[in-house]
């Protein structure tokens, strides 16, 4: 995505749909980019919701669903739709592990 970087556009849960087209055209090499840069960053979300206690956990509740909601498309994406299945695979693990931190932090 050289015409629009990501220091100018943040990538967000709406670039999951440019990483899909990239699939659609067999550009699998830049799909898989921008997962792997979605993935870091919502990964960091979750780092940062676990981090919090009390209160201001129950404040991220929706966001925290939302980034968890969007981790398992990414996951569904390369695993089953476009069968990137090392990357999904290395995703899916990453998403276990730290959901299950986030299950047994409440």
């Amino acid at each position: 995505m050289d015409a629009i970087p990501e220091k100018n556009v943040p990538y967000n849960q709406f670039v999951i749909s440019i990483a899909e087209l990239y699939y659609q055209a067999g550009e699998f090499e830049k799909a898989n980019n921008i997962v792997r840069i979605l993935v870091d960053t919502y990964e960091s979300d979750l780092t940062y919701f676990l981090s919090l206690k009390g209160k201001y956990r129950k404040y991220v509740e929706r966001e925290e669903g939302l980034t968890k909601y969007i981790l398992q498309q990414l996951i569904m994406l390369t695993n089953d739709r476009y069968k990137e299945s090392g990357l999904g695979e290395e995703m899916k693990e990453r998403f276990d592990a730290i959901n299950a931190l986030l299950s047994t932090s409440r």
